[in-house]
């Protein structure tokens, strides 16, 4: 009995996080330009992307590792909702926005690799661009992810 409740137990894991096993973090993410990502309505365009950083949930991120190269951030701010970018037709022109997180969904697919102690947050759509932080951006994506661009490098602060 304990052996099959165990099983479940595992199991219902699985089905729940999107087929992964991945510990999830909170963090807030502080860009180079001292601007930290912050949660705007769900549904809405985080406009802009970056705010003055302060320790608040609209701030805090769950970066959700989905076990194939790319990850999903979650707002703590509002449980369920993710960063996603738009799927405008207009390329040049990008914007994240929070949306019901979906695993399955590519525009919440990120990967993020390292830059010396800094990340970028690069799409997996769209020629991968980087998220970056100014508030004349109106959170737009950058259209490279560039090393000298500190708009699009992030640091992570660990929360709890």
């Amino acid at each position: 009995m304990r052996k099959l409740f165990g099983v479940l137990v595992v199991a219902g894991l699985l089905v729940f996080s999107g087929g992964t096993a991945h510990a999830a973090e909170l963090h807030q993410w502080r860009s180079g330009t001292n601007l930290c990502m912050e949660a705007g309505a769900p549904g809405g365009f985080l406009l802009p992307l970056g705010k003055p950083c302060r320790y608040d949930r609209t701030q805090w991120w769950t970066d959700h590792n989905l076990g194939n190269g790319y990850w999903m951030l979650e707002s703590s701010q509002h449980p369920g909702q993710c960063v996603q970018n738009t799927s405008s037709l207009d390329k040049y022109y990008y914007t994240a926005r929070l949306m019901p997180c979906d695993a399955a969904r590519t525009l919440m697919h990120w990967t993020r690799y390292r830059v010396g102690t800094a990340w970028h947050w690069k799409t997996r759509e769209f020629g991968g661009r980087c998220l970056r932080a100014t508030v004349e951006d109106q959170g737009l994506l950058g259209g490279v992810c560039d090393t000298a661009d500190t708009r699009t490098l992030w640091t992570a602060s660990l929360i709890g």
